[in-house]
């Protein structure tokens, strides 16, 4: 890569979503099927919407099967959430854990990948990309300002 900083390095993935249209169904069908445990539910958060506080409102629930991160979305209103299709239930979204966003940001811009959304929320950051097909991959790493130690804004 000519010297640049490797964007792979120390990536794994972070968890897989899927878009259902009963969240306490899914959840337990596989807590019972896969031995899904949950890890933490959130209500109308800014991660279900575009970043701009346009969309968002919903409901996911955070579990794990084994080691692998597998978190259920659940939209409240799908008709008005222009990124998601209608009727479509099922995978929502991959994305993977990296240590710096910013050699990912580099090599996306040098292969002309436009970001389709950037949301923060808790100390992370979230860069999401649409895959050839439209399937949303992300890019999860720490925020710039959590990074730099700054206090400044929610976190």
């Amino acid at each position: 890569m000519n010297g640049a900083a490797d964007p792979f390095a120390g990536m794994e993935f972070s968890h897989v979503a899927l878009l259902v249209s009963d969240i306490e169904q899914s959840a337990s069908w596989y807590s019972d099927v896969f031995g899904w445990t949950e890890l933490f539910r959130a209500e109308q958060t800014e991660m279900l919407g575009d970043g701009n506080g346009h969309g968002g409102r919903g409901r996911i629930i955070m579990g794990k099967v084994g080691l692998t991160k597998v978190e259920f979305v659940q939209m409240y209103d799908p008709a008005i959430e222009p990124w998601v299709l209608n009727d479509h239930y099922g995978l929502m979204l991959i994305s993977v854990t990296v240590p710096d966003l910013a050699p990912i940001r580099a090599n996306l811009d040098r292969l002309g990948v436009p970001v389709k959304r950037e949301v923060d929320f808790g100390g992370t950051r979230l860069l999401m990309v649409a895959d050839p097909d439209g399937i949303e991959a992300g890019f999860v790493g720490p925020r710039d300002d959590v990074t730099r130690g700054a206090t400044t804004g929610p976190t």
